[in-house]
């Protein structure tokens, strides 16, 4: 039963008597009163559905489609526009060993299973700003000759650009990957932005060339990261960065200035056989140690004293002289290299190898 017949609300004929008139009026301001409460609810509900929409178009927020990868490769193979914008792709996407002419539009676009672009070439732009990869990301070898757009994008797997060539700039700000990111032997011959990225795994951009602009500006490495063996043509900007887990400059050449002000490192250094004019770095942000090398000890204490940092110099040079003393000694033989270890521990505990007073021990 509804809320008219409830109320007694019929539309046959009513008796002629004032009763009957009062019954009337009353059934009749009942259908009304229940005809408003119905139509406002109505109206309730369909200015919450305004203003959510109000709110997605104002956040940029959209549905996403779905698509069959097969349908993705068909119009790429075809040579058609790649627009894919705001799409979920379904199914594992194989793009390997193309030349795709056009520009590729992939912002805003979730990825569900593998996607394959190993051996492509890119040349137009390449899009894929804000991006979500929840498989296996594979670039690898890939060449992208325009503009390569993947800020704000999130990699929850592999994340493969091993090899791969970027002669445009390359923007990676602000994205996050969950899996390993690997950048190794990659080249860089635009601008290259990392800045505020989270990197959730190990991370290798070993024997890799910036021949452009390096930008890592306020990233974190919540994991080891490896800048081995590397070429940085230009200044490497590492401000505000910061390293938790062990990260490696080792025969890293860096030819401009390497900016590295406010950066923290939380586990340890490694300089080993790394070459550079100025180093922008302070002893007090080495908080892990520097692992030791003798010539890299030296080479970061020169640096110091021609950057006017001689707190540093100093603080590095007593640690340097810790250090060594716990390292082999090959060339002293016999009762000499104990005896000279034992000088060694008196010189820094009396005044810190010419560093610190007495008094502060």
């Amino acid at each position: 039963m509804n809320y008219l017949q409830d109320v007694g609300y019929t539309t046959g004929e009513e008796k002629e008597s004032p009763a009957g008139n009062k019954l009337k009026a009353y059934r009749f301001i009942s259908y009304w009163k229940y005809y408003i409460f119905v139509a406002g609810r109505t109206r309730l509900i369909l200015l919450l559905l305004l203003v959510l929409i109000a709110i997605s178009i104002a956040s940029g927020t959209k549905l996403s489609r779905e698509i069959p990868a097969s349908d993705v490769l068909a119009k790429i193979k075809a040579g058609q526009p790649a627009e894919f914008d705001d799409c979920t792709i379904v199914g594992d996407l194989e793009l390997k060993r193309l030349k795709i002419e056009r520009s590729v539009h992939f912002n805003r676009t979730i990825f569900q299973k593998p996607v394959t672009f190993d051996s492509t070439t890119f040349n137009g732009t390449a899009y894929f700003g804000a991006s979500k990869f929840n498989g296996y990301a594979d670039f690898g070898a890939s060449k992208f000759n325009g503009d390569a757009y993947f800020e704000g994008s999130e990699f929850y797997g592999y994340a493969d650009f091993e090899g791969s060539e970027f002669n445009g700039t390359a923007y990676f700000g602000a994205s996050e990957f969950n899996g390993y990111a690997d950048f190794w032997s990659s080249k860089f011959n635009g601008d290259a932005y990392f800045g505020s990225l989270e990197f959730n795994s190990d991370a290798d951009f070993g024997s890799s060339k910036f021949n452009g602009f390096a930008d890592f500006v306020s990233s974190d490495f919540n994991r080891a990261v490896y800048f081995e063996d590397d070429t940085f043509d230009k200044e490497a900007n590492f401000k505000d960065v910061v390293f938790k887990g062990n990260v490696s400059f080792n025969s890293s050449q860096f030819r401009g200035d390497a900016l590295f002000e406010n950066t923290t490192f939380q586990s340890k250094l490694s300089l080993t056989k790394a070459r550079y004019e100025k180093l922008f770095i302070r002893w007090y942000n080495i908080k892990g140690g520097l692992l030791y090398d003798d010539t890299a000890y030296m080479s970061l204490m020169k640096n110091f004293k021609d950057l006017g940092y001689l707190e540093d110099y100093d603080s590095c040079y007593f640690q340097y002289r810790k250090e060594h003393r716990g390292q082999p000694w090959p060339l002293v033989g016999g009762l000499d290299k104990p005896i000279r270890k034992c000088i060694d521990f008196f010189l820094e505990w009396f005044y810190g190898y010419g560093t610190r007073l007495y008094t502060s021990h």
